[in-house]
């Protein structure tokens, strides 16, 4: 499955970039979803997704595989597994940053 999202926040594209690829600052705003610790370029968590009646946990680590902080574009590749034994694909998660005239209303 392909997930596509483009949206616009009114910050320099510095400043976006930083908060984008700052994964320790990120952990905390996704609901659930923990950093469990951090070991050279591996981040380590967990995450307790509920849908409808179902929740499952996760465990598992995500690194950059590629960043090119000058381009503003990162590649970070994940692996979890469920925490009662099924496991899960890897997944990547591909993102960037690019200047912007945003209009304001």
């Amino acid at each position: 499955m392909k997930i596509d999202q483009e949206f616009g926040v009114d910050v320099p594209v510095e400043r976006a970039w930083q908060a984008l690829t700052d994964l320790e600052a990120l952990a905390p705003c996704m609901p659930g979803a923990e950093l469990t610790g951090v070991e050279d370029d591996v981040y380590k968590g967990r995450v307790k997704v509920k849908v409808g009646p179902v929740v499952s946990q996760f465990a598992g680590t995500a690194r950059f595989v590629k960043r090119d902080d000058d381009a503003h574009i990162a590649v970070i590749s994940a692996a979890g597994k469920d925490t009662r034994g099924a496991g899960t694909p890897p997944r990547r998660s591909t993102r960037g940053c690019a200047p912007r005239a945003w209009a304001r209303s």
